[in-house]
């Protein structure tokens, strides 16, 4: 937990869609949703069978910190937020045997912006 979110994201009054796009496009939530989206904090209504938002709603914002809540909605409208990277020290070539790389210990500016929970 404690992820910070990497853009910030408003739900438009009217249907849920799944997966989110800007502009909104895809399918509609099943109407046996309309609970669990009620229990994670929308303001949902049945329109015609299908989850809709009463008013506009702000899912999160660039930068700050993503309760699990909000993770857990995000993951619904199949929106991904994770930056995954991975910084190759030393390797195996077949022909050359062992290779060193960089020093990985040292790490870089960008991890001081992980959070250690």
């Amino acid at each position: 937990m404690g992820a910070k979110a990497s853009t910030s994201i408003t739900l438009p009054e009217g249907p849920i869609l799944t997966p989110y796009t800007e502009p909104a496009s895809g399918d509609p939530f099943p109407h046996s949703m309309e609970p669990q989206l009620r229990q994670l904090g929308l303001a949902t209504a049945l329109v015609k069978g299908v989850p809709a938002l009463n008013h506009p709603h702000a899912l999160c914002r660039d930068g700050e910190k993503l309760s699990s809540e909000q993770c857990r909605i995000l993951k619904l409208l199949g929106v991904q937020m994770a930056e995954f990277r991975i910084h190759l020290g030393s390797r195996w070539s077949k022909d050359g045997g062992f290779v060193a790389g960089d020093d990985v210990s040292a790490g870089s500016d960008d991890d001081a912006d992980m959070d250690e929970d």
